[in-house]
């Protein structure tokens, strides 16, 4: 039993410290990658189509990521190449010249690289189900707090954007040795011969959740990928983006603690409901900011969102789908989300460059409040939304 426990511990910081460090590099990666794009001479609509296919890749290899977990039985091997193979594309980009050769390279780095959130969290999901002590929102909090320290620090290359790629690399290979000292290999039971990823769809509230939250995200996509937009037509300028990226990182880490406590007690439907309410908020908070202060404090809206919401729909999308299908379906669900979001990034690009920021966002709204209403009416029609 003892053995059991230092066991557990071991797993714990190591889930942590792997949070940790790769949260440094992919906020850092992702929060400048516009910028970076810039001073390739992209415009934002040309930026929105490099998203947009990054996306489109995410959206097809992402359901074969998982497959290929359920059908390794370890997820952590699969883990294992998609940070080898990250981290050499990464340590390339910035030596191109050429922007169309860059746009191509970090479109094909979303092959390794964009999956790999998803995949890890099911990881950890898998990995912690047996220690009652240990809860998502914690270790995702480590996540929160590395995220933080890189905007914290991100003075110190804004007038270099190319070392993105390189911190990125480097916490990728930080990843790939801790993964290396985990002795858990979480794994189903299941023979080969019974992995049907299409039951999933016969599943109708995981169908639903899905559906919903790839609806939530895309206005979420585009306030997250052009916030530097937002800020300038605000009226702010790069120190002000900073301070609005490190509120929003704060806000995160606050919710995943919260979310912990509250799974307890609420259901992780609930969750996501509550979730779905601060992302309607979030595109009205937005649309009506005219200051480079109202749009930070619009940003705070990113813990009781994003951060709740990561946390609530792991643990839903794990409860919803069968044993032998744990990792396919993390997997299938985060590549519908993120990926028909990201690839519908590219009209947000040119409806900004054409209309404006303001136009954009009012449409985020409607569309979340539609989508929103339609799922509400989806869990009473289904006498669904009492269950525990």
């Amino acid at each position: 039993m003892k053995l059991k426990s230092i066991t557990a511990r071991k797993t714990a910081f190591l889930l942590c410290l792997a949070e940790f460090i790769y949260w440094i590099g992919n906020t850092t990666y992702y929060s400048y990658l516009v910028m970076y794009l810039k001073t390739r001479h992209l415009s934002n609509a040309q930026s929105g189509w490099v998203l947009s296919i990054s996306a489109l890749l995410l959206l097809l290899v992402l359901p074969f990521w998982g497959l290929v977990c359920d059908r390794l039985r370890s997820v952590r091997t699969v883990l294992l190449i998609m940070c080898a193979c990250s981290a050499l594309i990464l340590a390339g980009i910035p030596l191109l010249q050429s922007p169309l050769l860059t746009s191509i390279t970090v479109c094909f780095l979303a092959v390794f690289e964009s999956g790999f959130v998803s995949v890890f969290d099911g990881f950890v999901v898998q990995s912690i189900q047996d220690v009652s002590s240990m809860a998502f929102g914690k270790i995702r909090l480590w996540g929160a707090v590395g995220s933080g320290i890189a905007l914290f620090i991100s003075n110190f290359y804004l007038n270099r954007p190319y070392v993105i790629f390189w911190i990125y690399g480097v916490a990728l290979l930080i990843v790939f040795i801790i993964l290396l000292q985990l002795s858990t290999k979480p794994h189903t039971a299941a023979p080969r011969s019974k992995l049907q990823p299409y039951a999933l769809l016969q599943i109708a509230p995981y169908v639903a959740v899905v559906l919903f939250l790839c609806v939530l995200f895309i206005p979420f996509r585009f306030t997250q990928s052009f916030l530097v937009a937002i800020m300038e037509t605000a009226g702010g300028n790069a120190s002000h983006l900073r301070i609005a990226l490190l509120t929003g990182c704060i806000s995160e880490g606050i919710f995943y603690v919260l979310s912990a406590k509250w799974v307890k007690r609420l259901s992780s439907l609930h969750l996501v409901l509550v979730s779905g309410v601060f992302f309607i908020l979030r595109q009205l908070l937005f649309l009506i900011a005219s200051t480079p202060s109202q749009v930070i404090l619009a940003n705070l809206t990113l813990g009781p969102s994003f951060g709740l919401v990561t946390a609530a729909a792991v643990q839903y999308i794990f409860e919803l789908a069968p044993s032998h299908l744990k990792s396919s379906a993390q997997a299938a669900g985060n590549a519908i989300i993120y990926g028909v979001s990201g690839i519908i990034n590219v009209s947000g690009g040119v409806l900004l460059d054409a209309a404006g920021a303001k136009l954009v966002l009012m449409l985020g709204c409607l569309v979340s409040l539609i989508s929103g209403m339609i799922y509400l009416l989806f869990l009473l029609r289904k006498n669904i939304l009492h269950k525990r």
